[in-house]
Parts: structure tokens; sequence; C-alpha cells
């Protein structure tokens, strides 16, 4: 079983992400030369995926390959528990009303959901959902 999962994870990688998760701080240093150096006044988030492809294209081929076995294991065992984590505190709660919403609308069903994630520290959170509607 891989982080609790009997099947592979179904996440697609796209090699601007890959190096945003793994190599952040080379994309950083490249915005940060593109404002200075370049003059830019995009934001910093404007900014990112122009970086990425300058910082792509100036890889070595040994960090292509270690880039590309990067996005593989990401493909194949899903995020860090890191970036899970991060990703369940951001995004739950959305995530859920989206899902029982579109059930509701759907199949006319109301359900209850108990939420359960780790939070930065490790430590357990447990949040429960309900959309009460009158049928």
């Amino acid at each position: 079983m891989v982080h609790g999962r009997q099947i592979k994870s179904k996440i697609k990688t796209r090699p601007i992400e890959v190096l945003w998760k793994t190599q952040r701080s080379l994309v950083e240093n490249e915005i940060t030369r593109m404002q200075e150096d370049e003059g830019r006044t995009e934001s910093r988030f404007e900014l990112r995926t122009r970086a990425s492809k300058i910082v792509l294209e100036k890889l070595t081929e040994e960090e292509q390959r270690d880039l590309k076995d990067a996005a593989a294991d990401m493909e194949e065992h899903g995020y860090s528990e890191d970036h899970k984590r991060r990703l369940a505190k951001r995004y739950h709660k959305k995530r859920v009303y989206q899902t029982m919403e579109s059930q509701f609308d759907e199949m006319g069903m109301t359900s209850v959901v108990f939420v359960c994630y780790k939070d930065a520290d490790g430590k357990p959170v447990v949040n429960r959902y309900a959309i009460v509607s009158i049928f």
C-alpha cells in the first residue's frame, strides 16, 4: 500500500508544477532577477510562469532527469505529506461543499461528511459538514 492507497495516484504533473514544488528557490531567484535586472513591474505571481520557463531552459541534463524522476514519483505516490497537509487545510471545506452540492443537484442526496487530516504539526484535525435540505 502506497501512502494509504492500494492503487497508483492519478495525479498528472507538469514540469512547471514539479519545479515549483521541488526547487521553488530557483524560481524565486529568477523572479527577483527579472524584477531587479530587467525592471519588470508585474507581481511575483504574474512572473512565476515566465521565470519557471527560464529556469527549465537553464537546467542541465542531470537536473532535467532529476525533475522527471520527481514528476514520476509524484504521479505514482501523490504529493508529499507536507504538501497534502497544506492543501487539506486550505481547500477541504470548499471541496466538501462542492461535492455535497453536486450530489444533491444530481441525485437529491444529502450527506454528512467527516473530514480528517493532519495539520502542519502532524496533529489530527477532524471537521464535520452537512447540508440539510428539506425534501
